[in-house]
């Protein structure tokens, strides 16, 4: 006799407001939504909603969890549908949003030496991480196309912003994997990378390379790639 088959439930949707949106440049907006129903926390998702489309995409929160709101860093594509929604809304608006979910944690395990390394929004859920656990003390290369402000969280650690399009001779012209492969590395440190994949790749090949195992490589891949992402 067959087995009877369980459909999966759609996951719930809840209606949240916009608080504010905020270009910071280079196509990337800081949005903040009223704060999810569901508890989260460092690394997690949630699937943001283009209206009237009925179209979804996930963005890691990038503020604290207990904040009075949730916080996105996005970058508005020309032909991205849910990210030009999103940063075209004003105050007051209404976006539907899924329940968290994740599976990257940058803030474990706790009490060990740990490395970040994002290019571009891909800093969402360190800025998350760091909110949380003031303790923490990581190295973060941030990679970037052209100068992005550095929210104040980041500015009581080692960060070194690794701009590839930059033509200050002080913050050079490098990108983020360049300084992954000269940068030391120590001894028995996490290192998380969150970002494009085609960054994630090179630079979790390199750090194989110089003996990082993979138990200590954590990796959340936020696009594609440019001409995809929506």
């Amino acid at each position: 006799m067959p087995r009877p088959v369980r459909i999966a439930e759609t996951p719930p949707r809840f209606q949240v407001s916009v608080q504010s949106v905020e270009a910071l440049g280079d196509e990337v907006y800081r949005v903040r939504l009223d704060p999810h129903p569901m508890p989260w926390v460092p690394g997690d998702c949630v699937t943001l909603y283009a209206p009237k489309v009925d179209e979804g995409r996930p963005y890691s929160l990038s503020g604290p969890p207990d904040a009075p709101f949730m916080e996105f860093w996005i970058r508005r594509f020309p032909e991205g549908v849910v990210s030009r929604s999103l940063v075209d809304h004003s105050p007051g608006d209404v976006v539907e949003v899924s329940p968290p979910f994740g599976w990257f944690r940058p803030c474990e395990p706790k009490d060990e030496p740990k490395l970040y390394v994002a290019t571009g929004t891909g800093i969402a859920p360190f800025l998350s991480a760091l909110s949380l656990d003031k303790e923490c003390r990581p190295r973060v290369l941030w990679g970037m196309r052209t100068p992005l402000p550095v929210p104040d969280i980041l500015q009581a650690h080692d960060l070194q912003r690794c701009i590839s399009r930059g033509t200050s001779s002080r913050e050079g012209c490098k990108r983020v994997t360049d300084v992954l492969r000269e940068c030391d590395l120590g001894a028995g440190g996490h290192v998380y990378l969150c970002g494009l994949d085609a960054m994630i790749e090179e630079a979790s090949s390199l750090l194989k390379e110089r003996g990082v195992p993979d138990s200590r490589r954590h990796t959340e891949c936020f696009f594609t790639s440019p001409s995809s992402s929506s």
